[in-house]
């Protein structure tokens, strides 16, 4: 979960360890389900584009849970995971 602080900050928290549920039904290179995936939810209208330091504190966030597990191809946005979503 990221969210802005009253400071302007963007920070983001770990809000669940283990199986979140948060996938939803959908899929993505032979991916189907929360049992193998790790989900980012940003706090966001989505009439704005999204402001450039949370996509920098997004691209932290994956790039240090990718580390030494799978490489930047495998990161995928909401709709690509579930496009009629």
């Amino acid at each position: 979960l990221q969210s802005r602080e009253g400071n302007g900050d963007d920070i983001f928290y770990v809000v669940a360890a283990g199986r979140a549920n948060h996938a939803g039904s959908g899929g993505w290179r032979g991916l189907s389900g929360n049992a193998s995936v790790i989900g980012l939810e940003i706090e966001h209208t989505g009439v704005d584009p999204l402001p450039e330091g949370r996509q920098r504190l997004a691209a932290r966030f994956h790039a240090a849970m990718a580390r030494g597990r799978w490489d930047a191809g495998m990161v995928c946005q909401h709709r690509e995971w579930a496009p009629d979503r």
